[in-house]
């Protein structure tokens, strides 16, 4: 970066760039540095650099933020960025044009050299500016003309008193750092090094199957019950350490490929009926202890855990009551669960469209059975299904509602 000389190290270096040029086109000819008012007041046939505006650059004054940490200690060097705005003033002999002649000696130099080059900056400081250190810069100052409206060009003359115009051009000169002196803390150094290459792509889950059983066919888009078999089917599956992630529960699984890995659900604790969501992890040993931390993980696939009831039973309405329907449920519902128990009309011959009843109800409590409140059944043989949220049971049971 650069310390607090920058900008007195940017005017001496500039001054040295134009001081040869200008010699050239007028022998005799310099360049100086001092206020307006002063310049045109000063014999001799020079130009003259004039600083009078400095102006925080616009894309880079928050770059270096923050510069603390919580505990208000420096964890990188404040830098402020700023941008200089010169205005040069050619003076001489107007009858014999010696102004334009310096104008275009400046014009010239700055378009063909537009930047302050490291070497052009180690030449200006080495005696007038010792301790400078603007050559260890991150980016070079360069310089843009600027285009000055009438009204700005007698604004800025009219600051001082009067002072007679003088043939002159804007520059900009940008950007400039500027660092703080306080520098942040060393950190300690790093005594053991221990390095893990991981793959670039991590585990990918294609898509969700399942099995009834270990023998039983492998068997796409069926429901899914708490006792069935897994198959997780994608690619780069398989790792030194690869566990399922289902809901919460991270299980290990019942085997491991490249491209399969199969989980037994009836080993998976505290599976509850519904949406639940399947991701493949596989943690990373590393250190010292080798101890596991978090890898990769795979994307998320979604699948509905079905629920089975057996044993429906009716209890008739009282006075005090309505009338419920009470299931067994595997596997048990949890606290909070949306129910929704539904009760089809067994088809006979005779009926040509069997009617069907939906009732809701919320689980109170963590239970192996559910009772939703029934109104409006005709008496009869029913078959009942229950939905948990949005998962459904099949329809292998019946019920017989006397009266609702």
């Amino acid at each position: 970066m650069s310390n607090d000389l920058a900008l007195a190290t940017v005017t001496e270096t500039l001054l040295q760039m134009l001081l040869p040029a200008v010699h050239d086109v007028i022998h005799g000819a310099t360049v100086k540095t001092l206020p307006l008012d002063k310049a045109t007041a000063e014999p001799g046939v020079f130009v003259n650099i004039f600083l009078y505006q400095i102006a925080p650059n616009a894309a880079l004054r928050n770059a270096d933020l923050p510069t603390r940490g919580a505990d208000r200690h420096v964890m990188q060097r404040p830098c402020a960025v700023i941008d200089l705005h010169y205005l040069l003033t050619m003076h001489g002999n107007d009858n014999i044009y010696e102004p334009q002649k310096l104008l275009g000696a400046v014009v010239r130099t700055l378009h063909s050299t537009p930047f302050l080059s490291s070497a052009a900056i180690a030449d200006a400081v080495s005696g007038a500016l010792p301790g400078s250190d603007l050559a260890d810069a991150p980016e070079p100052v360069k310089f843009t003309p600027q285009t000055l409206s009438l009204d700005e060009l007698s604004k800025l003359w009219s600051s001082f008193f009067q002072t007679k115009y003088a043939l002159s051009v804007a520059y900009l000169a940008s950007p400039v750092f500027i660092d703080s002196v306080e520098a942040p803390s060393t950190p300690l150094p790093v005594l053991t090094r221990h390095v893990t290459v991981l793959p670039s792509l991590g585990p990918f889950i294609e898509r969700i199957a399942s099995q009834v059983a270990t023998a039983a066919p492998v068997v796409d888009n069926q429901p899914i019950f708490s006792d069935y078999i897994l198959h997780v089917v994608g690619r780069s599956l398989h790792s030194a350490d690869t566990r399922v992630r289902i809901g919460n529960v991270l299980v290990a699984p019942a085997s491991v490929r490249d491209d399969l890995i199969t989980v037994n659900l009836a080993a998976v604790p505290g599976l509850s009926a519904g949406s639940r969501t399947v991701r493949v992890v596989q943690p990373v040993s590393f250190g010292t202890l080798h101890e596991p931390h978090d890898g990769l993980d795979s994307n998320a696939v979604v699948f509905m855990l079905a629920p089975r009831i057996s044993a429906p039973s009716f209890v008739a309405a009282t006075v005090s009551a309505p009338a419920t329907v009470s299931v067994n449920v595997v596997p048990e519902v949890a606290e909070g669960q949306r129910l929704v128990l539904i009760l089809d009309e067994s088809p006979l011959p005779d009926i040509d469209r069997p009617r069907s009843f939906a009732f809701d109800g919320v689980a109170p409590s963590a239970s192996a059975s559910a009772t939703v409140k029934i109104s409006g059944v005709p008496p009869g043989t029913w078959f009942v299904r229950l939905r948990v949220d949005g998962a459904e049971s099949s329809r292998d049971a019946a019920v017989t509602v006397t009266t609702t």
